[in-house]
């Protein structure tokens, strides 16, 4: 089971191009899904997946809520560099943080943020009070990213203790102390210091 991490929705502005980084909204063209494939093979989807049109229909067509303009994509001069998506789900009143890469030669330069932002903008138009995203415990740079960004670790999945510990393991291992930790309303369940 992925962990999970909830935001708390507030007013963010969209961020600035800068240098040669620009983004848009996903245009609904086959180009967009094979850039957007290509990025998404940094561990989302297999390494030797080829065909966009099924991948792209198994992770965003299949979400009832998904309209074409929850997706950006980054680019490098002309280059794509990395996808996010933030999907409004009216259903739960939540906001969802799906399928977020930063293409490997492109990382370490800022992008994570500067994509976390561009997902929250676009969350904090809709009417939700929490947004949430899941990961894994492998993916290290984006969790710190995520973390910055103001999203705090959830318990969830029947409360059975194993998330506070798997959270508490990781946060200690990274070196994050004083660490809100929250159920799945929101609520502070208590603060994580290891």
């Amino acid at each position: 089971m992925q962990l999970k991490m909830y935001w708390r929705v507030e007013p963010v502005k969209f961020p600035e191009f800068f240098r040669d980084i620009s983004y848009r909204q996903y245009d609904g063209s086959t180009e967009d899904r094979a850039g957007w494939l290509e990025l998404c093979k940094n561990g989302l989807v297999a390494d030797d997946a080829s065909d966009a049109e099924l991948e792209f229909e198994r992770r965003y067509n299949s979400r009832p809520a998904f309209q074409n303009d929850d997706l950006y994509l980054v680019f490098d001069g002309g280059r794509y560099v990395a996808t996010i998506c933030g999907i409004y789900e009216p259903e739960t009143n939540l906001g969802y943080v799906h399928m977020v890469s930063v293409h490997t030669d492109a990382r370490g330069h800022g992008l994570g943020a500067y994509v976390n932002q561009i997902a929250q903008a676009h969350l904090s138009r809709d009417p939700c009070e929490w947004a949430y995203l899941t990961t894994d415990e492998w993916r290290v740079p984006a969790i710190k990213s995520y973390l910055r960004a103001g999203f705090l670790p959830v318990e969830y999945g029947g409360g059975e203790g194993d998330m506070e510990r798997r959270w508490t393991e990781w946060l200690a291992e990274h070196g994050y102390t004083n660490i809100p930790f929250l159920d799945e309303k929101g609520n502070v369940i208590n603060t994580i210091f290891r």
